[in-house]
């Protein structure tokens, strides 16, 4: 692949990517958005995530 000369608009430079391989990033690039603009809001961000240590399996405390 060429490398696209500059102010050329990206839409029509040719990747050799099938369109089902197209499809798919389309939709990796949504799903990334997405959780970009979710932030912390996002259930599996690192900020959600339990502190390291030991937890009861009953109750989910923390124990120390």
């Amino acid at each position: 692949m060429k490398t696209p000369e500059k102010m050329m608009d990206l839409r029509h430079v040719r990747t050799g990517l099938s369109a089902n391989e197209i499809k798919l990033a389309i939709l990796e690039s949504r799903r990334l958005q997405q959780i970009r603009e979710l932030g912390d809001a996002y259930l599996l961000a690192p900020a959600n995530a339990p502190k390291r240590g030991t937890y009861n399996p009953w109750t989910g405390h923390r124990l120390a």
